[in-house]
């Protein structure tokens, strides 16, 4: 079974939406980089059955992004706020240096707001 970094993303907009053996599951072959068979020993079941849970999971998680999209929407919402950051960067810039001050501490009180609420994300 090959590892799909994409579903530990997925995991953490989708974790509550699975069972709790599957999100222990694929907590563990993901996050913890565990084998099915350590996996196995920790939660009591069959290597087949982890193998199962993750499958299933993986299967849940998909579906939950087809129609919801969460983390597609979050992902394009960041790389927004990212590029507005760097735009009003080259504002303050241009304003600092043509003298304008104003506009210059302007754009920096807006760029320190929107990388609060990226830091807040």
């Amino acid at each position: 079974m090959s590892k799909n970094i994409n579903f530990v993303y997925l995991f953490d907009f989708y974790k509550d939406m699975l069972t709790e053996k599957q999100a222990a599951a694929i907590d563990l072959y993901y996050n913890e980089d565990l084998s099915l068979g350590e996996i196995s020993d920790q939660l009591g079941i069959t290597r087949q059955g982890v193998r199962d849970n993750i499958k299933r999971a993986e299967q849940v998680m998909l579906n939950l992004e087809e129609k919801i999209g969460a983390a597609s929407r979050y992902s394009s919402t960041f790389a927004s706020l990212e590029d507005t950051v760097e735009m009003l960067d080259s504002v303050r810039q241009m304003a600092a240096e043509e003298g304008h001050k104003r506009i210059e501490d302007e754009c920096l009180k807006i760029i320190n707001r929107i990388e609060g609420v990226i830091n807040g994300i």
